[in-house]
């Protein structure tokens, strides 16, 4: 048993997380773990996304150190047990934890565990109760105890709020200098991992909220170049959520669904924020799509869990031609509104819908109030935001050469950040100002690369007007294809034990071979995705889609030997209609493929049952099962395919 024991603790230390938690749970089914193993075991589970095993495990944990008298220990476990139930909704069960931590605590002198719950009262003083100020000082406090007890990660931890609060405050470059410095530390292996999860999180969620959204893509490449630095950085589920709004923003918008997807999956038990929010990302991703049912769906489930849907569904009430309910839902939201950055999130969709009510008065006060929060938080997004408005409200009010200057400013702006839909929705408006100005042939221009780009990204409601826009008839590009989607399975994993060069190798082997398979049964290759492990590829017939997904998971697994580890590839397949452009395919079919393929299993090729009735029913399947997508409305049949 000592050897399960002893096996446990070494795998966690090394952060190990699936060995450790095997041997201690074999352990703990034999009754032989002291508290602070079940501390151990209840890390391990956590980390590998089993949260309630983790919380049962932490609260033996926590009530064995008590009865040990280790109260410092029992303290700690206490606070981990807070941000559990904090992220459940659970807020008094959190306080609960949090104040039994206090308590233990009061009378200690200085320790480690006083750091933490310093950080942990200044994140709820600045992210629940809008006290910048007070998480400050928390902060500021915080740096003190891990300076004098060289704690690095109760320090990093410190200098993380006090940058988070700077921001806040208005402060920004003192505060992004700061979130830079702690990631550094963060991304070199330096922090423990919670420390560094925490930092990971808070730097890119501040990124995002402030708009500085090419900090916060430059932060998440670097961890997704560090394998090692990356199985220590990301709460489970959340960086995908990260990933998914930076994807969102630059126009990678099927990448951005699979993200957000296996998101809400991973973070459903223990995170209902952040389900929240991955559900809204993928409400406005079918929103932007002309998919009104698959977008309305995705925001009732949204309020349902008690999270925000302002502004998609102001957007979606000025699609419907409701733009007084519009405006009252949004003044709703920005009354509610924290700070200026909260507010600064909803005020260019207030702007709209006031003006599409015919109010221009309330319309350039929101806009007016933009311009003074980008020169409060002046980076490039909160520019974009505010010339956009402004320029709008310029052309409502006849002003026209002032509003083309403000349009081609935010047009420009959008392009800095990578923003595709956002910069071509600044040409459309731009385009109809030139031609108020006499600027005929530049109207055009604008228009037309506001077209290509809405195409590309397949932004249906937005074709259809800028093609009236152009006096065009609109375009009519619906096809039949079998679109699948693949990726290799804890891809993250292998790299990290392999090292870089061995997985590039395994990875040019893998590539090599799926494109020979795509050839041989006619796959169209339309991208590589998810950093480079998996494909997006359409097929013109059912039949040779299966084939070649079964044809996929035979050659990764044969002939393993020294040459390479096996691969588990993870396959959806589904036949569908959807709109093609030169090279691409979007629409409602092209988000169900790939949110089939998000809940397949390495190995696995999964399909819905239409494509398997395509291909004549040659192809042995599991028994069918009705599956929700998230996002859409209704649920589709899918079943497994039975290899050869």
């Amino acid at each position: 048993m000592s050897e399960l024991i002893d096996g446990g603790r070494a795998a966690v230390d090394a952060r190990d997380w699936s060995q450790g938690l095997a041997l201690l749970r074999e352990a703990d089914d034999a009754g032989a773990l002291e508290p602070g193993d079940v501390e151990r075991l209840a890390e391990a589970a956590f980390w590998m996304g089993h949260l309630d095993e983790c919380v049962e495990a932490r609260e033996r944990a926590y009530a064995g150190l008590v009865e040990e008298g280790d109260v410092r220990a029992a303290a700690l476990v206490a606070l981990h047990l807070a941000f559990h139930h904090a992220g459940r909704e659970a807020l008094s069960v959190a306080a609960g934890w949090l104040e039994s931590a206090t308590t233990l605590l009061a009378d200690l002198p200085q320790c480690v565990e006083q750091g933490w719950l310093s950080w942990i009262q200044g994140v709820v003083a600045g992210e629940l109760f809008g006290d910048r100020e007070e998480a400050l000082r928390l902060g500021e406090r915080t740096v003190e105890i891990g300076r004098a007890l060289g704690d690095r990660d109760v320090e990093s931890l410190g200098v993380l709020e006090k940058g988070v609060a700077f921001i806040h405050l208005g402060r920004v470059d003192e505060g992004l200098a700061l979130l830079d410095q702690v990631m550094a530390r963060a991304v070199s292996g330096l922090l423990g991992p919670w420390a560094s999860a925490a930092t990971y999180c808070g730097t890119i969620s501040t990124c995002a909220t402030l708009g500085d959204y090419r900090r916060a893509a430059e932060w998440i490449n670097e961890v997704r170049r560090r394998p090692v630095a990356l199985r220590s950085c990301e709460f489970p589920g959340d960086c995908r959520i990260h990933r998914a709004e930076i994807l969102q923003l630059r126009g990678d918008w099927e990448e951005a669904e699979v993200e957000a997807a296996r998101a809400c999956d991973e973070l459903a038990s223990w995170d209902a924020a952040h389900v929240a929010v991955g559900l809204y990302e993928l409400g406005t991703l079918s929103l932007r799509r002309g998919d009104v049912a698959a977008a309305e769906h995705a925001f009732r489930e949204v309020e349902r869990i008690g999270g925000s849907t302002q502004p998609g569904r102001a957007t979606l009430d000025l699609l419907r031609g409701r733009p007084e309910t519009a405006c009252a839902s949004l003044k709703e939201a920005l009354d509610a509104a924290g700070d200026d950055l909260a507010r600064a999130r909803l005020l260019p969709a207030a702007t709209e819908a006031a003006l599409a009510a015919g109010d221009v008065e309330t319309a350039r006060r929101w806009a007016d109030e933009l311009a003074g929060i980008a020169d409060r938080f002046p980076t490039v997004t909160q520019k974009a935001r505010a010339a956009q408005a402004c320029g709008e409200v310029a052309f409502a009010s006849a002003e026209f050469g002032l509003a083309r200057d403000e349009l081609r400013q935010a047009a420009e702006s959008w392009q800095q950040v990578g923003a595709r839909y956002d910069e071509a929705r600044a040409r459309v408006a731009l385009g109809v100002a030139l031609r108020e100005t006499g600027e005929i042939d530049a109207a055009e221009i604008q228009l037309q690369r506001a077209l290509d780009a809405f195409e590309g990204l397949t932004a249906t409601f937005d074709v259809v007007r800028v093609t009236e826009l152009l006096g065009r008839a609109a375009p009519q590009a619906r096809v039949v294809r079998t679109f699948m989607f693949t990726d290799i399975e804890d891809s993250t994993t292998m790299l990290a034990t392999m090292g870089d060069d061995r997985w590039s190798e395994v990875l040019r082997w893998h590539d090599s071979t799926m494109r020979r398979l795509f050839d041989r049964y006619d796959g169209q290759e339309i991208k590589q995705r998810g950093g480079g492990d998996g494909f997006f590829v359409a097929f013109a017939s059912a039949d040779a889609a299966l084939d070649c997904a079964l044809a996929i998971q035979v050659a990764m697994t044969e002939d393993v030997g020294d040459r390479r580890p096996p691969i588990r590839v993870r396959v959806g397949a589904h036949e569908a209609e959807a709109t093609r452009s030169v090279d691409d395919y979007g629409g409602r079919g092209v988000h169900e493929a790939a949110r089939i393929a998000a809940l397949a299993s390495g190995g696995e090729v999964l399909v819905s049952i239409q494509t398997v009735e395509s291909a004549g029913s040659r192809h042995p399947v599991t028994e069918t099962r009705s599956a929700e997508l998230k996002g859409l409305a209704e649920p589709v049949v899918i079943a497994s395919l039975v290899g050869p």
